[in-house]
């Protein structure tokens, strides 16, 4: 699976990028955000509905921009800290923690 990663907003307002290849990760840091990445429910939801519930964008807001490729499907998510159910909290935490330490972060771990 490879996951497009964007964080974005904030104090700061600078933008934290990557792509992620679960295939290049070690196996254990893979198993982990495969796992948080189905006990968050994110793929249980309907984007549509998620990106209807977003309020108004403010300079503090915390943007989050997923999209998952598996093969030839793809899905992306877009959500804010305030939308975003806490059982997602875990999964972006993990997130911008491989795309803080990936070799490069706007490329990313592929």
């Amino acid at each position: 699976m490879r996951i497009h990663f964007e964080k974005s907003g904030g104090f700061t307002g600078i933008p934290l990028t990557t792509t992620i290849d679960t295939n290049e990760l070690p196996p254990d840091v893979a198993a982990q955000l495969l796992q948080e990445l189905v006990e968050s429910g994110l793929l249980d939801q309907d984007p549509s509905a998620l990106e209807a519930a977003q309020p108004p964008a403010g300079a503090d807001m915390i943007t989050y921009e997923l999209t998952f490729e598996v093969g030839s499907y793809e899905q992306t998510y877009c959500l804010t800290d305030e939308t975003a159910p806490d059982a997602m909290q875990p999964l972006f935490r993990q997130l911008t923690l491989l795309a803080r330490n990936s070799p490069d972060p706007d490329r990313g771990y592929h």
